[in-house]
């Protein structure tokens, strides 16, 4: 992920304040990976873009890698869903939120973890 990052063209940052960076089965991913990183001050990603969320994913095949980064792009290019997650401050008041969205929440989020996993998705 970081050789194929170019400041230039920064396709990395999906939405104010937002970075998916991914990787694929291509590069070596072997099972579902996901992590969340929230900053309390933004990084720049480029000269105009600065991030304070960063969601990295790591899927195991082409479905998995679509499921996951479209489910994502879809919650943070909601502003209602992106303030909230920027705006807790605790690991478990945001596991909360993104379990109470992705599981139990609205039908056009196509990545769904399960519950029995939840906790080590996030």
């Amino acid at each position: 992920m970081i050789n194929d990052y170019d400041p230039e063209y920064p396709y990395f940052v999906v939405a104010p304040e937002t970075a998916i960076p991914h990787a694929g089965p291509e590069d070596g991913v072997n099972r579902l990976s996901m992590s969340l990183l929230k900053l309390s001050y933004p990084v720049a990603f480029s000269k105009e873009l600065d991030v304070r969320l960063i969601v990295m994913i790591a899927p195991a095949d082409q479905k998995g890698h679509m499921d996951a980064v479209s489910t994502f792009y879809t919650l943070v290019h909601n502003s209602v869903h992106l303030n909230n997650i920027l705006a807790v401050n605790y690991e478990k008041e945001l596991r909360r939120y993104l379990e109470s969205v992705l599981l139990e929440g609205e039908k056009k989020y196509v990545f769904k973890p399960r519950n029995t996993h939840a906790k080590n998705l996030f």
